[in-house]
C-alpha cells in the first residue's frame, strides 16, 4: 500500500503501484513496517532517491518512477527462568551474540546456576552465536541450587559428596551429613558422644542421607 496524498493505492501482482497523476506537488507515504507473521516483518529503509524517511514529498513534471527499499527482520524468543537481554528482532543475516549468566541469586540460600541452551541453539558455553537467517527459540536452561551447611559443637561435620561443610546442592540431588568422630574427649574425665541429628531423617546415625528441595542449615 502506497498514499498519495493520505489516499490509498494497492500494488498489483507485481508489486507496483501505478497511478497517473497531473503535474504537482505531492506527498508520498510507504508503510514503515510490513508484517508477514508475528516472527517475520519488513522494515522501511528508503526510497529511491536516497531519502530514509517513509513519508516524502515530491514534485511531478512528467512521468516519474519511485521505488522503496526494505529489508527482513525475523524474532528471536528466548525462554528462561532467569532475565537475560538479547530477545527481539534481528536483520536478516545478522550474527548475534546471546549471554547467560552463570549464577542468578533468589535469596542468600538459594540461586539458579546455569546448564546449557537448547532449542535453535545446543551449546553448553554462556556466550553462543547464530546467524539469524529465520526466526529462532532458544532456551537458557538454569537448574535451581539451595545452600546446605552442617554444624557440630564437637565433631568435624562435613557433606560427603563435597567433603565441606558448606556447598551449594542441585535441586533433587541426595547427599550425606557426616560427622567424622562418633565419640569426642573433652578432656581425660569427659566423653562427648554423638547423640543424634537436629531436623535429620536419621536420629542416631553418625550420618544421613536426603534430597534437597530447600536451604538446609
Amino acid at each position: 500500500i502506497i498514499k498519495i496524498n493520505n489516499v490509498q493505492y494497492h500494488s498489483d501482482r507485481d508489486n507496483d503501484v501505478v497511478v497517473l497523476l497531473p503535474s504537482g506537488n505531492y506527498h508520498l507515504e510507504a508503510p514503515s513496517l510490513i508484517g508477514i507473521s508475528e516472527k517475520e516483518r519488513y522494515v522501511f529503509v528508503s526510497w529511491s532517491d536516497g531519502s530514509q524517511v517513509n513519508s516524502t514529498e515530491i514534485s511531478l513534471i512528467n512521468d516519474a518512477t519511485f521505488s522503496t527499499t526494505y529489508k527482513c527482520q525475523y524474532y528471536v524468543k528466548i525462554n528462561s527462568a532467569v532475565p537475560l537481554t538479547g530477545e527481539g528482532w534481528y536483520d536478516n543475516g545478522t550474527l548475534a551474540e546471546f549471554s547467560a549468566v552463570e549464577i542468578s541469586p533468589i535469596d542468600s540460600s538459594s540461586r539458579y546456576k546455569f546448564q546449557k541452551w537448547t532449542g535453535d541453539i545446543d551449546s553448553s558455553n554462556m556466550t553462543v552465536y547464530a546467524k539469524v537467517s529465520r526466526p529462532l527459540e532458544i532456551t537458557a536452561e538454569y537448574i535451581k541450587q539451595f545452600k546446605v551447611t552442617v554444624q557440630s559443637q564437637y565433631s568435624t561435620a562435613v557433606i560427603k559428596e563435597t567433603g565441606t561443610s558448606s556447598a551449594w546442592i542441585d535441586e533433587g540431588s541426595t547427599v550425606t551429613l557426616m560427622v567424622q568422630e562418633k565419640e569426642i574427649f573433652e578432656n581425660l574425665i569427659v566423653l562427648k558422644r554423638f547423640n543424634g541429628w537436629v531436623n535429620a531423617q536419621t536420629q542416631s546415625s553418625i550420618s544421613d542421607s536426603f534430597v534437597v528441595n530447600q536451604p538446609i542449615d
